[in-house]
């Protein structure tokens, strides 16, 4: 691929961040880290969900002077499709608008002009994508509208084996296979772990379930969960209930209806460490949620994934030893119990099993960030 050259630093950062998603507001400072005095300014395409005082040197690309001079997908799940009639979702490409209102409102036309100048001004620009996960796709057409986007790519950077496997068989260069950003050491300088207050000492153990809502699912799913909480608790743990987003509206309405109390993140009054040590006090975290396994494992704390879809079943590359406790999207609460019990009962066997993966991860982590360094600057002395 022919090298492209990054005249200035004018940094664009595309990803999920105006939802106020747990996993994703903790991306964006991940990315606010790697991007520390690389980039001036370092602006957002969209509104940004999380107030944190560190994102405070991140702007809004409607409020930056200029185009972007390298546009950057910025971690998380960015290309996929979960049905035929889904497409990929590029920042770039923009969204249909009804022909009535722009014989209506001659303003809609004149901004349609300046979107598709704008979006013909940005094609040009370098991007790159830094720890993202590809897929999955549900048609051929989805899938090689993102290889072709990836395959222009001066930069990739993916998180995961399938992600890779996806790259690999579409000719996408330029490739570096590493971790979630997560682990990253700009993510750990930049965050201050929350300190172990876990239980000790024949105290009731603590068990955190993390859900969300997803295509496949059904009131049933969230109604064996609910029946797993209460036969833990008949068995002495204290168990809570968490939600890493706010719109899981299926599961906090199903939540609600049963008399369950969750915890839910909030992007403008809590902070990622205050929630953090929320998962990260759990004695044993059972999730649904991809975010939910990364923060767990970032907390040394055991975790069952239930793998509603292909990001969670990778989990099992990232943690091999708790391989067999992952468990399908209709285990039944009996069996979840069993394997939690099974789990905590184990918990000082599992911990070493966790350390040494949680140290994969950062080291994973760490050639991705050493790779991104040296793509910046070969780019900045072109």
């Amino acid at each position: 691929m022919t090298a492209v050259q990054i005249s200035a630093n004018h940094v664009s950062l595309l990803g999920n961040y105006h939802e106020g998603n747990f996993g994703d507001d903790a991306l964006l400072v991940a990315c606010a880290a790697l991007f520390k005095g690389q980039a001036q300014p370092l602006s957002v395409r969209g509104n940004i969900a999380y107030k944190d005082a560190r994102l405070s040197g991140l702007r809004s690309e409607k409020n930056v002077t200029g185009s972007p001079n390298l546009i950057v997908y910025g971690g998380g799940t960015q290309f996929f499709s979960f049905n035929s009639t889904d497409t990929v979702p590029d920042p770039l490409q923009p969204r249909r608008k009804v022909l009535v209102q722009k014989l209506l409102s001659p303003s809609s036309v004149v901004s349609s002009i300046r979107t598709r100048m704008r979006r013909a001004r940005l094609q040009h620009v370098p991007k790159i994508a830094i720890g993202i996960g590809v897929g999955p796709f549900n048609d051929a057409a989805s899938a090689e509208v993102a290889a072709a986007l990836l395959r222009r790519m001066a930069f990739v950077w993916v998180r995961d084996a399938l992600s890779e496997e996806f790259c690999r068989s579409n000719g996408v260069e330029n490739l570096v296979v590493s971790a979630d950003l997560c682990f990253t050491d700009a993510f750990a300088g930049m965050v201050h772990r929350p300190r172990d207050r876990r239980q000790t000492g024949g105290q009731a153990s603590r068990v955190g379930i993390i859900l969300r809502d997803w295509g496949t699912l059904d009131a049933r799913f969230f109604q064996r969960q609910i029946a797993a909480a209460q036969k833990l608790r008949t068995l002495g743990h204290k168990v809570q209930f968490l939600a890493l987003s706010p719109h899981d509206e299926m599961y906090l309405s199903e939540m609600a209806a049963a008399n369950e109390e969750v915890h839910v993140w909030n992007a403008e009054e809590d902070k990622l460490e205050r929630f953090w040590e929320v998962i990260g006090n759990q004695d044993l975290v059972i999730t649904s949620r991809f975010h939910g396994a990364i923060f767990s494992l970032l907390s040394r704390t055991p975790f069952i994934a239930i793998e509603i879809e292909p990001k969670l079943r990778n989990l099992r590359t990232v943690v091999p030893e708790l391989a067999a406790f992952a468990v399908s999207p209709s285990v039944d609460a009996d069996h979840l119990c069993t394997l939690a019990e099974a789990l905590l009962a184990h918990r000082e066997q599992t911990a070493p099993a966790l350390e040494r993966a949680l140290s994969r991860q950062c080291m994973n982590a760490r050639r991705g960030e050493q790779a991104l360094a040296t793509f910046l600057e070969s780019e900045k002395g072109q």
